[in-house]
């Protein structure tokens, strides 16, 4: 990446972890790098095929909501141009999700400083279960999201209302 260009680094943990539906929004494959966020745990959102994650709440041990669910998100770390695509995640995760800054550790045991989009509407969880991906969003999920996401970009970046 030239001087001229920022990078970024953005932890992903759901649909955003598949390569073809960040090639749909960016238009390339970022270099990426496999990472966990502890102290979070992921959900699938209700009628969403999606996940979000929430704070973990310690004093509970478990997510905020009180259910034991575990403290660690598997995703990846994906380096992003700061100025162009970022703004495009940002547009993507919509106002449910808030962009924080956290520590995320890499397969090799280092910590890296990361954007991580946490879900804010914990109504809207399924804190019962736990969301994987896995073969059936590929199967039965992935055509129609990836249509959404050519919308999203052919609509300027924006979801129609």
């Amino acid at each position: 990446m030239s001087a001229a260009h920022k990078g970024a680094l953005v932890f992903v943990y759901g649909s955003l972890m598949h390569p073809q539906v960040v090639q749909t929004l960016l238009g390339r494959q970022p270099d990426e790098k496999s990472a966990t966020l502890t102290g979070y745990s992921r959900h699938p959102l209700k009628e969403c095929v999606y996940p979000g994650i929430t704070k973990v709440d310690e004093k509970e041990g478990g997510s905020s909501d009180g259910s034991n669910s575990s403290s660690r998100v598997v995703g990846k770390v994906l380096s992003v141009d700061m100025e162009r695509e970022l703004p495009i995640f940002d547009a993507f995760e919509d106002d449910e999700y808030k962009r924080e800054t956290l520590d995320v550790e890499l397969d090799d045991g280092s910590l890296v400083s990361a954007f991580v989009y946490v879900w804010t509407v914990k109504e809207a969880l399924v804190f019962q279960e736990k969301w994987e991906m896995d073969e059936e969003f590929e199967k039965v999920h992935l055509e129609k999201y990836l249509q959404m996401c050519e919308e999203f970009v052919k609509n300027g970046y924006r979801f129609d209302d």
